[in-house]
C-alpha cells in the first residue's frame, strides 16, 4: 500500500526559487495550471532545501524499507535518480544511481521509479534532461510500499498558535491550513487541529472556528502562557475525544509550506520506537533574506545558547548538503515552529513562567532530549536583527538567570557576578535606562520564585515597556553619512577609561551607526545611535545623577549575589517544580479545574545532574586583586587567569608540585642531581627510546 512520504513543492515568491528547483532553459509562469515548461537541451534539478530527500536521516530515525519516485511528464527527456554523500566542507560525492528516458507522444504519462537505499548516501535528488522540442514536469512525490498500514504509528497533531494582536498573519495562516489541510481532498484532515490562544482577545472566534480550528480568549501571560494554554487544552482538556500524540508550537507571525506539516506528520508516522519521544526541529529563515538560514536547531553549552548551521545560504548545493550533517547535536529550538511529544508535557512538566524570552531554551533543555532536525522542514520568520526593544533587557537578564540555576548549566557565582557587571556596563555608555532595566531583572531574579509567583505579569510589562527609546529620525544633514559612511570602529573602551570619562567635562554630540562600545564616548555629552534596519534612531545623554543611582544598584546586588549566592540558587531548584505544574497554571491563567483532567504519566527522558554549588571563600590576595584589579577587566581576568581560577595547572592548583619542581630545578644547577635520590631513579629513563616514533598520552602537570 502506497505512503507518502514528500511530494515536491513549487514556490509562489521567484526570490525563493532556488530553495525549490533549479535548472536552465525552463518556464515556471504558470506552474499550477500547466507545470514546468523545458525547453529543447534544458534541464531540471531538485537537488534542493525543499526537495531533495534527507535520506541517511529517514533511514536512521524510521522504519523506511523501500522508497520509490511518482511524477507526471510529458515529452521526451531523461530522469535521473542522483545520490549525494558529504565528506567535507569542500569534498562531495555524487552517483546517477540510476537513469531513465521516456519519450511520451504529446501525452500526459505517469511514471513510477525505484530507488536504493544507498547505505552511506546523505541525500537523494531527481534530475531532468530534455532531449527534443519542449517537454512538461507537471509534479512528484517520493513514496514507499508498505505492506501494512496498520504498522503506521498512530499520530495526532495539535497546532498550538499563540497571538497577540496580529491578526493579518494569523487570519492568512488559518485561511492557508483550511485550503491545505483541512479540505475534503485532505489526507491529514482527521489527523490535524488547530489550537490558538488569542492573548489579545482580537479574533472573531465564531467566524474561524470549524471543527478543526478552537479559538480561545486567554490571560495576556505572554508566549509562555500563550503555548501553555495551547498544550492545557490539546493534552488535558476533558471535551476533547482525540488523543494526541505532538504538539506542534508555531508563532503568529511566521510564513510556511502546508506541505511541510505533512511532511512532519508522514515522518512521525514511521519513527522508530526509540525515537517516538524525539522532538522535531524546524529550521527558521528570515523573511527579509529568505535563502539564507538563520539557525537549523540550538545548542546549549557553558551556559550560551548557540544557533547551529546558521547564515547558510541554502541556493547552493554543497550548503544543502552539508546543512545534513550533524557535527553538534541541538539540544533545543526556537518556538517559532517546533514539534513537541505529548509524552514530555505533563500536568507536572509544562513551560516556565516566562512570560516571553527563553521559554523556549528552558522548556527545550529541561531534559536530554533527542532533537531531529531534516532539509526541507523549515518556515520564514521576521529577523530580530534591530527589534529588540531594551524593555527586553529586563526578560533576557532575569530568564537567563532563572534558566542558569537549572541542570544544563553550571553555574557559579563568579557568572552571576558576571551578568550583573555587564548590565551595569550599560550605564558607563549614557545606557542607563538599560542598565536599570537589565539590573532589576536581576533584582528579580535574588528575590527568589516567591516574586514570579505573585507577580502581575502584564503590570511588569507595562512598566518596562515605558523604558523603551523614543526612536527619532536622524537630522537631514547626518542621514547620508549614517546610512553610508561607517562610523570609525575603534577597540572597546577599558572599564578605567569609561569611568574616566563620565566625569570629564562633556559637550559635544556625536552621531554613530554601529555598536556604541565600539565608539570613544571622550567629551561626548549626547549619543545619536542610529538603527540602520529602521532607518530611525535614539539619543542617550550623560546624566551623573542617573549613572551614580546605577552605580549603587549595581553595588547593592554584587553584595547580596556574594553574600547570599548558594540560597538564591537553592531556592529557585527546590521551587521549580511547582513553577511549571498545572496547579500553578490553573490559578494564573484563572481556569476551572473540574475542566481538565491531570495527566501526569513518568517521563521518558532523563533529567541533567544538578551541579553541585560552591561559594569558596576569597584569600586576602584575591580580595586585593578583585579590588584594585576586578575581574572583569582584561588585567584582573589574566591575573585570574593565570594564579588563581585556572583550571589548569597552576600554582594555585598544586603549590607542592610547584614547589618540588623548583626544588629539582636548583638541585640540577648546582650539579649535586646524583645525590638526590628521585632524581637518580628518574635519569635511567631518560634517552631510553630516542629515535623512536612514539605517541605522548596523558602528559600531567
Amino acid at each position: 500500500m502506497k505512503k507518502a512520504i514528500q511530494t515536491l513543492i513549487f514556490p509562489d515568491d521567484k526570490e525563493k526559487r532556488d530553495l525549490y528547483f533549479k535548472g536552465s532553459k525552463f518556464d515556471d509562469t504558470d506552474i499550477a495550471k500547466q507545470g514546468i515548461l523545458i525547453s529543447p537541451k534544458g534541464s531540471l534539478t531538485f537537488d534542493t532545501y525543499f526537495n531533495s530527500i534527507s535520506l541517511k536521516k529517514w533511514k536512521n530515525y524510521t522504519r523506511l524499507k523501500n522508497l520509490k519516485f511518482h511524477c507526471e511528464i510529458e515529452g521526451y527527456l531523461k530522469l535521473t535518480v542522483v545520490e549525494s554523500t558529504h565528506i567535507n566542507q569542500k569534498t562531495t560525492r555524487e552517483k546517477e544511481q540510476a537513469a531513465y528516458i521516456y519519450q511520451t507522444n504529446g501525452m500526459r504519462q505517469s511514471i513510477d521509479i525505484n530507488i536504493k537505499l544507498t547505505a552511506d548516501a546523505d541525500m537523494i535528488f531527481i534530475k531532468i534532461n530534455n532531449f527534443d522540442k519542449c517537454s512538461v514536469f507537471y509534479s512528484g512525490e517520493f513514496y514507499s510500499d508498505i505492506a501494512d498500514l496498520q504498522q503506521l504509528n498512530a499520530v495526532n497533531i495539535a497546532v498550538g498558535i499563540c497571538t497577540f494582536k496580529r491578526e493579518e498573519f494569523v487570519l492568512k495562516n488559518l485561511a492557508q491550513l483550511n485550503r491545505d489541510l483541512f479540505s475534503e481532498k485532505s489526507e491529514v484532515k482527521d489527523k490535524i487541529d488547530v489550537f490558538v490562544s488569542d492573548n489579545g482577545h482580537t479574533l472573531p472566534i465564531s467566524e474561524l472556528s470549524n471543527q478543526n480550528i478552537r479559538i480561545f480568549e486567554n490571560a495576556n501571560l505572554g508566549g509562555s502562557g500563550g503555548f501553555c494554554r495551547c498544550m492545557l487544552e490539546a493534552v488535558f482538556n476533558k471535551s476533547n475525544t482525540k488523543k494526541y500524540s505532538h504538539v506542534l508550537v508555531m508563532d503568529d507571525d511566521i510564513l510556511f509550506e502546508s506541505e511541510t506539516i505533512i511532511r512532519l506528520y508522514n515522518f512521525l508516522s514511521l519513527l522508530k520506537e526509540e525515537y517516538r519521544n524525539a522532538m522535531i526541529a524546524f529550521s527558521m529563515f528570515p523573511i527579509e533574506t529568505p535563502c539564507v538560514q538563520y539557525t537549523k536547531g540550538k545548542i546549549r553549552e557553558n551556559n550560551t545558547s548557540k544557533c547551529l548551521h546558521a547564515d547558510v545560504d541554502l541556493r547552493f548545493y554543497k550548503n544543502v548538503l552539508a546543512n545534513e550533517k550533524e557535527n553538534a547535536v541541538a539540544n533545543f529550538s526556537g518556538w517559532w515552529c517546533h514539534c513537541i511529544p505529548t509524552s514530555y508535557i505533563t500536568a507536572s512538566n509544562l513551560p516556565f513562567p516566562f512570560f516571553i524570552r527563553c521559554d523556549d531554551t528552558e522548556y527545550g533543555c529541561r531534559y536530554q532530549n533527542t532533537i531531529i532536525t531534516l532539509n526541507g522542514l523549515g518556515i520564514w520568520h521576521p529577523s530580530f536583527e534591530g527589534k529588540h526593544p531594551i524593555s527586553m533587557s529586563y526578560y533576557d537578564m532575569r530568564n537567563n538567570l532563572i534558566f542558569m540555576t537549572e541542570g544544563v548549566n553550571a553555574v557559579t557565582k563568579d557568572k552571576l557576578l558576571t551578568e550583573l557587571f555587564y548590565a551595569y556596563k550599560n550605564a558607563l555608555y549614557m545606557d542607563y535606562d538599560k542598565a536599570m532595566l537589565a539590573m532589576q531583572g536581576i533584582e528579580d531574579f535574588i528575590a527568589g520564585p516567591d516574586f514570579l509567583k505573585n507577580a502581575d505579569f502584564i503590570e511588569i510589562n507595562n512598566a518596562i515597556r515605558k523604558k523603551n527609546y523614543k526612536m527619532v529620525p536622524p537630522p537631514e544633514n547626518k542621514a547620508a553619512q549614517l546610512a553610508f559612511i561607517p562610523t570609525k570602529i575603534r577597540p572597546a573602551s577599558s572599564v578605567e577609561a569609561l569611568n574616566l570619562f563620565a566625569f570629564l567635562p562633556a559637550f559635544r554630540t556625536k552621531y554613530i551607526n554601529c555598536d556604541k562600545r565600539n565608539v570613544s564616548l571622550l567629551g561626548v555629552r549626547k549619543l545619536y545611535c542610529y538603527n540602520i534596519e529602521t532607518n530611525t534612531g535614539h539619543y542617550l545623554t550623560k546624566s551623573r545623577i542617573k549613572a551614580h543611582q546605577c552605580k549603587k544598584q549595581y553595588k547593592r546586588l554584587r553584595k547580596q549575589i556574594e553574600c547570599n549566592f548558594v540560597e538564591i540558587v537553592e531556592n529557585w531548584r527546590k521551587n521549580m517544580a511547582e513553577l511549571t505544574s498545572m496547579e500553578f497554571w490553573m490559578d494564573k491563567l484563572n481556569l476551572d479545574a473540574s475542566d481538565y483532567h491531570f495527566r501526569n504519566e513518568p517521563l521518558q527522558v532523563e533529567p541533567y545532574e544538578f551541579a553541585p554549588l560552591t561559594d569558596p571563600k576569597d584569600g586576602a590576595i584575591t580580595k586585593l586583586i578583585k579590588r584594585v584589579f576586578p575581574w572583569y577587566t582584561k588585567m584582573g581576568a589574566n591575573l585570574r587567569k593565570n594564579f588563581l581560577d585556572a583550571p589548569h595547572f597552576t600554582v594555585r592548583s598544586d603549590f607542592q608540585m610547584h614547589m618540588t619542581f623548583w626544588k629539582r630545578k636548583l638541585i640540577k644547577m648546582l650539579g649535586l642531581s646524583s645525590f638526590n635520590r628521585e632524581m637518580k631513579d628518574l635519569r635511567q629513563f631518560k634517552d631510553i627510546h630516542k629515535g623512536e616514533r612514539c605517541f605522548i598520552t596523558c602528559t600531567g602537570p
